[in-house]
């Protein structure tokens, strides 16, 4: 397109300074995400990414990611004018945000499309990779006949359990974490520092090292489980966080009513395909994560 009418030219401008102060905000957030990880001691990794919106008209034009991970702070302190250096250039004078220099110049939009931008948005999305655990489950034989958790064995039941006991030391953690994490989301939100929130936990059952399928170059995922967490429900004294799940396993004989059996163990039996015994033998270690969104207005 030709030179900008000065109307285009406040338009853009005011992308620019919209955009920069959502860096204002982002940037240390995501500074502040990194420190708290060192401090939770079962985390062995995490994660912090950016996902910006761009709307014309309700209608979406664009989603760009930008990771947020150990930020180099020469990327939001310095200028990022693509133009700078390009003295006949109308821009050049100007000084431009990273995320603004990322707009038009990683995305595909246009100027016109940039133009046409009414509305933007942010989602801070990061989460916390926990250890995994390695469920050393026996090798044990299973009959040609179907046999689910009801049907098991007591040899069978010994697995089971180790598999509630992993699961078990998770939900601690995670109950741990969630309800910390959940206090200082619901501070930002009151402090108007974001607009609001959503929070969720995830499993991954991965194959055993010895099973037939199993592929040093692939993930090896039998299960994933998404689930959201809702706001203040592990707080209560009574909730699926709290409550012996027990009742959801059938009645072999070697089952102990009395048991404790956790809410990951349910969610793991009732949310996923691995229910027959032979499936569930095949699991060699299970991982956590904690994830999060914070919604930002820009």
């Amino acid at each position: 397109m030709g030179q900008f009418t000065k109307e285009q030219r406040r338009k853009l401008n005011s992308i620019n300074e919209r955009l920069y102060d959502l860096e204002r905000r982002v940037v240390p957030r995501a500074k502040q995400i990194d420190l708290c990880a060192k401090d939770i001691k079962e985390a062995c990794d995490h994660f912090c990414e950016l996902l910006l919106s761009f709307y014309s008209k309700d209608e979406l034009l664009m989603r760009y990611g930008q990771f947020m991970n150990h930020i180099d702070d020469y990327f939001y302190t310095e200028n990022q004018n693509e133009f700078k250096n390009w003295p006949t250039h109308e821009m050049s004078g100007e000084w431009h945000c990273w995320f603004y220099h990322c707009l038009y110049d990683h995305t595909d939009l246009s100027w016109d499309e940039i133009l046409t931008i009414d509305r933007m948005d942010g989602k801070l999305r990061s989460w916390y990779d926990y250890t995994p655990i390695d469920l050393c489950l026996e090798k044990l034989e299973c009959s040609e006949r179907e046999e689910y958790i009801s049907d098991a064995n007591k040899d069978q039941w010994e697995q089971i359990e180790k598999i509630n006991k992993a699961l078990a030391s998770y939900q601690d953690i995670l109950i741990r974490d969630a309800k910390m994490l959940e206090n200082r989301l619901k501070a930002r939100v009151e402090g108007g520092f974001i607009e609001d929130y959503a929070m969720e936990f995830r499993l991954v059952f991965r194959l055993r090292e010895d099973d037939p399928d199993y592929d040093e170059n692939d993930d090896n995922f039998l299960a994933i489980i998404n689930e959201p967490i809702v706001p203040g429900e592990m707080s209560k004294q009574k909730s699926r966080w709290t409550q012996n799940c027990n009742e959801y396993f059938g009645s072999s004989v070697y089952f102990d009513k009395k048991a404790y059996f956790c809410y990951l163990f349910a969610a793991f039996e009732n949310n996923t395909h691995i229910c027959k015994i032979k499936d569930i033998l095949r699991i060699g270690s299970v991982d956590m994560a904690l994830c999060w969104d914070e919604y930002y207005e820009i």
